[in-house]
């Protein structure tokens, strides 16, 4: 695969047309990682996934937070 090709599956990868999944799963077939592929798509602006925005703040007691024993 050359840079012609690959920068051609990066589109089409930003239009929607190929899932960041189907990309991902090519790079690593051509011997890549899974981080290296996502950092192309970062590069070159495809979205990331959304971080978490807001903690979950539980309404009861016991109801989340993290987990004290004795």
């Amino acid at each position: 695969m050359d840079e012609r090709e690959l920068r051609s599956m990066i589109e089409e990868v930003r239009t929607g047309r190929v899932s960041r999944r189907h990309f991902v799963q090519a790079m690593i077939g051509l011997g890549l990682t899974a981080p290296l592929a996502a950092q192309m798509l970062a590069s070159a602006g495809v979205a990331q996934a959304q971080s978490k925005g807001m903690a979950y703040k539980p309404t009861k007691r016991g109801g989340g937070g993290a987990l004290k024993t004795l």
